[in-house]
């Protein structure tokens, strides 16, 4: 294959002008070592030494370190003797030894050494420079000192050639020379900033110099484009820093008025780098800065209505700070029909840029399975809780009605009460506790998915202002001002949350992994963690506390992108202890000794989570992760795969992904997943190059994993540092620097899918929730499979509500996450406390990689994986540890990589055990105990039938004897034995007497069946 692109003309000196030299797509087999790009070169006759001159205009970093690599096209073979003599960004000097002449050669400039483990964070490194002919032969042409090249013959640039059309640089990746740019300007005496129209085909990909194809064209010229009715559409203007940096900009959009006096707005008309609509749904405007000589691109998104028809005329004006405006006239043909879509389904239109500024799912509604809030004076009841707030604002009484991982068919409104007092937010002095005169509660928003109440509270020139939100999951945020009209000398300002003894059974958080709670616990404020949250409880009832560092962010692993709070963290005199006495266990997050300034207020954020969010789904016992011909249900197509390539990004092959469903429902299976995140984003998507003239908005900007590291800023705009950022080669040839690569994934000849960072919380978020939504429409999914959340519970709560609200009870939503904290000089927090506040809108985990599941105590299972104090069930997965059968089922749960699933989902249906109500070990109303404590327990029991599951934690085999409570099971014991099934890799059948002894094999276990004899 050949496409002809940009033509380059050649000339033995200098540098080369728009000519005769075609670029073009030539495919080779993908060779780590040869690269992605060539010059195609023509010896014409025979010699000993051929010298070309190769008008390659690169933009890669230091080309003069990069070797060159000559092979005869014919044979194939490398050749030996070869002399890179000048090696410059524009042009390079080659002189070798050709083998036969006259013939073809092809000369490799870019290439590279894949690393030995690509997907585990190594960079990709370009083969060194270096002259690969022996010194005679150097010096018989001269090439030993200072080159004399005229007197050699000289090869003919053919063509320069990428190895796909993905690789390919032209048209926008060709740059001019700085003499080229110096003439243009000679040419434009006038503005400093000059402005380019760009059609959204050529999005404008480079910042460091303007395009070749800008020199024939120049600045200022109208942009004409043809639209669609019913379009969203896109246009770009180039702003080239020409002759000094721009601080910020304004754009002006006239109405365009059609051939039949009809308009569109200029109001209507979105500047996406000036203006936009947050993950909240809050309007921001944008600081545009360019430093001088720099470029880039301006996104205008213009709405072509339905009936549009005819050619719409007008302007948009560039008005740089400082600097002269520019009009440039604006004409859009509008033919052809109408756009049912707006233009979505043809990602080169860019019309789903309008997405970044979507609120779909913004909308205060209540998700299924939740319930409306109901509120009854000061108290606030939500699924299976009730929460009642005290005079002074905060939370007096936490009830949870949840009784087996499951509420009552007929509650009565009580449960068990979680706290032992009323939740405090104490402020002291040299002379103790402050005493409060409160205020009235004030009702800020009250509907059925959200309640918040303010309370302003006195006392001597001290004001206390509370705001409290509650919501339908069982979140309650709180946020506490503290101002005063004179200087106040404070002891402490701490939260203090009383929390049962009996119900504090389990801790997770302040840098504990979940199990067994100790009598005390110190924590203290570290950067380098962000383990800023505790929970306290046991598997139905239990609150979790978070001091909030700053609202409107989110991040994993470290405070390091915050800092810590200066309220609660107060110059590291903050922390947090835990102490239990007589019935009550007492979490502390104290402040330490300040004094409070007028006019200088301080805010504490926390907020608690009630736990269970919700009873156990029992459709987990048909949610099955296989091929449906053995057994599974359901279908779950990962990134990488054919149909759904490219990491984050499913839309490129969308239709092989509809099909994929189509094919995988008709074998069987009842859900069909794909996995879809957004932490970090494939080089393959369209908007890759609108989104990065977005500045550091969507994309981090800097790596701590490569030399280069974040570079310096300008506004939101960071420009290139002249070092490459490293990673897979497409990354460091087209975006150069300014990203943090990630994900690698080879697509056989292909480029690589290789995946870039993005920020926390962004934009970006909008689009990818008008994406969930595109994709339940059009590919035809039933849920999503995230592997780590990349967003706050904010963008969870609008990803459950969007798949909820169109796929319904068919919506299905599997969590994966591996363990951060295996390594205590790593993160110091688990993705069961770190992920808590979305696990209400999860449908079920995937935990077990990196968990340490043949270590591990049972406590550690049901807090850290089991997902069942949280109203979830977990599909265990073990990876250097693999999972143990047996534990699973403790928790209902079978392996996700363990062989034995298949036999075991059979035996389910054939036992009818999502018919069954679990009693786990650690439920008091478990009928069926053992005798030895590291063999445990949980009954799975209806009328007239009981499963008993048995794990072992001990270090060898025993023998047990149950004891078992016949009346709560229904049997007579002389009428029963129990059996156990077949099934393979798990266990062997057999047969006991329930009096007998009972062999358990260290870490193994029995599912036995009561049976009558």
């Amino acid at each position: 294959m050949r496409v002809s692109g940009v033509c380059l003309g050649l000339f033995v000196t200098g540098i080369c002008s728009a000519g005769d030299i075609p670029r073009t797509v030539s495919p080779w087999p993908l060779d780590a070592n040869l690269g992605s790009h060539r010059a195609l070169i023509r010896v014409v006759e025979p010699a000993d030494a051929v010298r070309v001159r190769i008008p390659w205009r690169r933009r890669d970093v230091e080309p003069q370190a990069k070797a060159v690599i000559v092979v005869d096209a014919k044979t194939q073979k490398r050749v030996e003797k070869v002399a890179a003599i000048r090696i410059e960004r524009h042009t390079g000097d080659i002189v070798f030894q050709p083998a036969t002449a006259p013939g073809d050669y092809h000369v490799y400039y870019l290439p590279h050494r894949a690393p030995r483990h690509p997907m585990d964070g190594q960079s990709y490194r370009y083969l060194p420079a270096e002259t690969t002919a022996d010194s005679k032969w150097l010096k018989r042409h001269g090439l030993d000192g200072d080159a004399r090249l005229e007197s050699l013959p000289q090869a003919r640039v053919i063509e320069i050639q990428a190895r796909t059309e993905f690789d390919r640089f032209d048209p926008m990746e060709i740059p001019a020379t700085p003499e080229e740019a110096d003439a243009l300007l000679a040419r434009n005496p006038g503005p400093d900033a000059l402005i380019f129209p760009e059609d959204r085909r050529h999005p404008i990909r480079m910042f460091e110099a303007i395009p070749l194809r800008w020199l024939e064209r120049g600045p200022g010229s109208t942009f004409r484009g043809q639209a669609r009715p019913g379009e969203y559409y896109a246009l770009q203007l180039g702003v080239w820093a020409a002759r000094a940096a721009i601080r910020d900009m304004t754009l002006t959009c006239s109405d365009l008025v059609g051939d039949n006096g009809r308009r569109i707005r200029g109001a209507e008309i979105t500047r996406f780098n000036l203006e936009g609509v947050d993950w909240l749904g809050r309007p921001f405007e944008k600081v545009f800065a360019v430093p001088k000589d720099l470029v880039r691109p301006l996104w205008i998104g213009v709405p072509i209505a339905n009936d549009a028809a005819g050619t719409y005329r007008g302007t948009i004006e560039v008005k740089p700070e400082p600097g002269r405006a520019t009009t440039v006239p604006i004409e859009i043909e509008v033919s052809g029909e109408t756009l049912a879509d707006r233009g979505d389904g043809d990602l080169w239109r860019h019309a789903r840029l309008r997405w970044l500024n979507s609120t779909l799912g913004l909308e205060d509604t209540v998700i299924a399975p939740f319930t409306p809030l109901e509120v009854e004076g000061d108290t606030v009841r939500c699924l299976g809780r009730a929460v009642t707030f005290g005079r002074h604002g905060l939370p007096s009484s936490i009830l949870s009605a949840f009784v087996h991982s499951e509420l009552p068919a007929n509650r009565d409104g009580g449960g068990r009460e979680i706290l032992a007092d009323p939740i405090r937010l104490v402020v002291r002095t040299a002379d103790g506790p402050l005493e409060w005169a409160h205020g009235p509660a004030e009702v800020e928003k009250s509907n059925e998915a959200t309640e918040v109440r303010r309370i302003e509270s006195r006392a001597g020139p001290l004001t206390l202002s509370l705001r409290v939100a509650m919501e339908f999951d069982g979140y309650i945020g709180c946020r506490a001002t503290l101002d005063t009209s004179a200087a106040v000398a404070l002891e402490d300002v701490r939260l203090e949350v009383p929390v049962r003894r009996e119900i504090a059974q389990y801790m997770l958080g302040f840098s504990m992994a979940g199990g067994a709670r100790p009598a005390t616990w110190d924590w203290k404020w570290k950067e380098d963690f962000s383990d800023n949250m505790v929970w306290l409880g046991d598997a139905n009832a239990g609150l979790q506390c978070k001091l909030i560092t700053k609202e409107g962010v989110w991040q994993w692993g470290n405070l390091k992108d915050t800092g810590l709070p200066s309220s609660w963290s107060n110059g590291s005199k903050g922390g947090a202890r835990i102490r239990e006495a007589d019935d009550r266990v007492l979490l502390t997050a104290f402040s330490g000794a300040r004094t409070l300034e007028p006019g200088a207020p301080v805010t504490f954020g926390f907020r608690f989570l009630v736990t269970p969010f919700k009873p156990i789904d029992r459709r987990h016992w048909q949610w099955r992760n296989g091929g449906a011909h053995r057994g599974g249900t359901v279908k779950h197509a990962h990134h990488s795969i054919d149909s759904n390539p490219y990491i984050n990004y499913p839309f490129v092959r969308s239709d092989a992904l509809r099909k994929a469903a189509r094919f995988e429902k008709a074998e069987g299976s009842e859900w069909f997943m794909i996995y879809y995140t957004v932490r970090e984003l494939s080089n393959y998507a369209a908007e890759l190059w609108a989104l990065r003239s977005l500045g550091d908005e969507i994309f981090l900007t800097g790596d701590e994993r490569s030399t280069a590291g974040a570079y310096e800023t300008m506004g939101d705009y960071a420009p290139p540092t002249g070092r490459s950022a490293g990673g897979y080669p497409w990354l460091q040839e087209h975006l150069v620097s300014g990203y943090s690569w990630r994900w690698m994934t080879p697509l056989g000849d292909d480029p690589a899918d290789a995946a870039i960072a993005n920020t926390p919380l962004s934009r970006w978020h909008n689009y990818y929730i008008e994406g969930l939504a595109w994709l339940l429409r059009h590919a035809e999914i039933d849920g999503i499979y995230l592997d780590g959340i990349g967003y706050d519970r904010q963008i969870m709560k609008r990803l459950a509500r969007i798949g909820s609200r169109l796929n319904k009870e068919r919506w299905y939503l599997n969590f994966h996450s591996g363990n951060a904290a295996h390594d205590a000089t790593t993160h110091r927090i688990t993705p069961m406390s770190g992920y808590m506040e979305h696990l209400p809108y999860v449908s079920q985990l995937h935990f077990g990689e990196k968990f340490p599941n043949q270590t591990a105590e049972p406590d550690y299972y049901l807090v850290e994986m089991s997902g069942i104090p949280f109203g979830l069930t977990n599909e265990f997965r073990g990876t250097a540890h693999p999972e143990i059968p047996h534990r699973n089922m403790l928790y209902g749960a079978s392996g996700r990589m363990h062989e034995s699933r298949y036999d075991l989902w059979r035996f389910w249906d054939a036992f009818g055990i999502q018919d069954t109500r679990m009693l786990g070990y650690w439920d008091p109303a478990c009928p069926v105990r053992t005798d030895h404590e590291k063999i445990l327990a949980t009954v799975y029991h209806a009328p007239g039938k009981a499963l008993i599951a048995l794990a072992s934690w001990a270090k060898k085999d025993v023998e047990v004897k149950l004891a078992i409570d016949w009346p709560a099971l229904g049997f007579v014991p002389n009428a029963v034995r129990l059996t156990a099934p077949s099934i393979p890799t798990m266990q062997d059948a057999a047969t006991f007497d329930p009096a007998d002894r009972i062999p358990v094999r260290a870490a193994g276990g029995w599912l036995l069946a009561v049976e009558e004899r």
